[in-house]
């Protein structure tokens, strides 16, 4: 059932009349995930992934303002405000985009049943028809530690001026999982990717606070001699282990590895990207398999998903159904799938599909950061010592 936000009620004699309803969506749906931005817990951030302003009233609507108010115990900590020119400028690019195919073929990011819901499409103007919305995406905050809700409210105007608000309120939530996680790899590592906003990571649902973990050598480099084996590989054919017990959900082991993504020897940094980008791409469209690769996915309790994606085909040790030991081997670390190099991807997530899956913070009991001051939440960059 579509949740009534905003209804503006008339009378007329003995009967009311129901004026167009705007409701205002977002994906992932229940809360905001905060991450820290410094080791002593003073300031955190958040990210919104996604948010709708909906008509389903059967006149036209203006969205003229949309605001964020980040929250402490009902008083306002910080505000964002999308104002006419901004959302002028954002109405006719995502439109266009939507009728290019982008919500489909990145249903992943979206969400469209979800976030839209059945049968509305993107207007491209801030005047919306019936069943016609504004996508709005990647709202950042930053603020001082804690908050508790983030309140969005869209304001509009109906064609004789009459002002229409629909309003939807987040809670915000630090990692608190139930389960006790322990690193799924032992020994030194280096987290490539992490949820840190300047990574590719934290801005897809599915992995915002996930991990790419690799090995580092001499030099600083992830590889001996030119890179072009996957052997080279410091990390390659690590043992990949459970991060707590669980049962194991599913598992791909048949994906083939390839060098082709590996950067070449002189390759500029431009063509490599635009020549891998492609290749995941293609990818993407294949599906969710050809994207992780080989892998395993744990259910845990309380609805919490542990993901190890990119593994070594022919390596992994376990059958879906089987109940497994945290430590326990899963696999062996490899390079399926889109992969740039051999590294073990790492997520938590709700949800057991892959792609279809919003992701959640995950603290490790077993970790050291010997260059960090203070414990917290790794980061992009960390090298991180798992006990």
């Amino acid at each position: 059932m579509r949740p009534l936000l905003a209804l503006c009620l008339c009378l007329a004699g003995s009967a009311i009349a129901a004026e167009p309803t705007l409701e205002v969506r977002t994906y992932p749906e229940a809360r905001l995930y905060s991450h820290e931005l410094d080791g002593r817990g003073r300031f955190r951030s958040g990210l919104l992934q996604n948010l709708a302003v909906v008509n389903h009233g059967a006149a036209p609507l203006t969205v003229q303002r949309v605001e964020l108010e980040l929250l402490r115990a009902g008083e306002v900590l910080a505000t964002q405000a999308v104002g006419p020119a901004e959302l002028a400028r954002l109405a006719p690019a995502m439109a266009a985009q939507a009728k290019g195919g982008l919500l489909e073929l990145l249903s992943f990011q979206f969400r469209p049943a979800v976030l839209l819901g059945d049968g509305v499409t993107l207007a491209d103007t801030p005047t919306l028809g019936t069943d016609q919305a504004l996508l709005l995406m990647h709202r950042v905050f930053a603020w001082p530690a804690p908050a508790d809700a983030l309140r969005i409210r869209a304001h509009a105007r109906d064609a004789s001026g009459g002002a229409v608000v629909a309003e939807r309120t987040l809670a915000v939530t630090e990692p608190a999982t139930k389960t006790v996680f322990r690193f799924p790899l032992r020994g030194p590592w280096f987290v490539g990717a992490g949820a840190s906003l300047h990574g590719g990571h934290r801005w897809v649902v599915m992995e915002e606070f996930a991990l790419d973990l690799m090995q580092l050598g001499a030099g600083g480099r992830s590889y001996k001699g030119d890179g072009q084996a996957l052997t080279d590989y410091y990390a390659y054919g690590a043992e990949v282990r459970a991060v707590a017990a669980g049962t194991v959900v599913s598992v791909v082991d048949d994906v083939a590895e390839t060098t082709a993504t590996l950067r070449r020897p002189d390759e500029a940094a431009d063509a490599y990207l635009q020549r891998v980008m492609a290749a995941q791409n293609d990818n993407l469209v294949r599906g969710g398999k050809y994207v992780a690769g080989n892998l395993v996915v744990l259910r845990h309790a309380d609805g919490e998903y542990s993901m190890y994606a990119h593994l070594k085909p022919g390596s992994v040790v376990v059958r879906p159904g089987a109940s497994v030991a945290a430590g326990e081997v899963l696999g062996r670390l490899g390079h399926s799938g889109n992969s740039t190099e051999p590294h073990l991807h790492f997520q938590l997530c709700d949800a057991p599909e892959v792609m279809a899956c919003a992701g959640l913070p995950v603290r490790f009991v077993d970790v050291e950061l010997p260059y960090a001051d203070f414990p917290r939440e790794l980061q992009s960059g960390d090298i991180v010592i798992a006990r």
